[in-house]
């Protein structure tokens, strides 16, 4: 799709990932709608590209919704659809069903709420672009943070399902799993504040590199998105033989408990 003049939304548009993917659709022409529930980032993001700014909860269906009119009454129709937030912190089988609660409904239930507001548009004109920004460790896994780790799978499995359901009636569903960005949320990452957030982050890019990776593969019709190829050599590992995936994985991780180097 050329994007020239075309209605981008992007949830989370308001920082990191989200904010450079508002940089790099504005750069290719398109009028895009940053969506955040920081309603002063998404005002910085949207002047600096020249777009329109939402301050919504994407976690309820109703903001989701106002945020989509909203992009049509501005510029039209929504003809690319960025579902992007995200949240993450700690989290195990213990942790309260509140943390799950969120995290579920931010990366599964927001995903479906924006299927749900802008399809019926889409599939009337025969086009558009449905995306979503799962993670690496919707492919993967890693320890720490079970809440994220669990609804990244789900969400995955989501966009996997959209598409199977519509790309035979024009719509593009695309499916990003970034492995490791500079943005606040891998601040600590960055900083080896815990051996569970150093997980995976000797890899780290900037996030307008990483977004302009993903763009590049959206524009090949690309389900999955990867901003880091090696990501499919860890996936082809795991479903080759998964025991010893996870005995690998293990291993890694207490590397890291210990501050040992981590095999290549």
């Amino acid at each position: 799709m050329q994007l020239t003049g075309k209605v981008a939304v992007v949830t989370g548009g308001g920082s990191g990932f989200g904010a450079a993917l508002c940089r790099g659709l504005a750069a290719e022409g398109a009028h895009v709608v940053a969506v955040d529930l920081h309603g002063d980032r998404a005002r910085e993001v949207a002047a600096e590209v020249g777009g329109l700014a939402v301050e919504a909860d994407v976690s309820v269906e109703e903001e989701v919704q106002r945020a989509v009119d909203e992009a049509g009454r501005w510029r039209g129709p929504v003809e690319v659809m960025i579902s992007n937030a995200g949240v993450v912190g700690p989290s195990d089988v213990f942790t309260g069903d509140d943390c799950w609660d969120r995290e579920w409904r931010v990366h599964v239930m927001s995903n479906l709420y924006a299927a749900r507001a802008v399809l019926p548009s889409m599939l009337e004109r025969g086009c558009g672009w449905l995306v979503s920004t799962a993670s690496a460790v919707g492919l993967t896994n890693q320890p720490g943070t079970a809440a994220y780790v669990v609804t990244k799978h789900a969400q995955v499995a989501l966009a996997e399902h959209l598409a199977l359901t519509y790309a035979d009636r024009g719509i593009q569903v695309s499916c990003i799993c970034p492995l490791g960005m500079r943005t606040g949320m891998t601040a600590s990452a960055a900083a080896g504040a815990d051996p569970a957030d150093r997980f995976g982050a000797t890899t780290l890019i900037d996030a307008d590199e990483a977004a302009a990776r993903a763009l590049a593969q959206l524009h090949e019709g690309r389900f999955l998105v990867l901003t880091h190829p090696e990501v499919a050599t860890y996936a082809a590992r795991r479903g080759a033989d998964h025991d010893r995936w996870l005995a690998g994985l293990r291993r890694m991780y207490t590397r890291l408990r210990v501050g040992e180097p981590t095999a290549g």
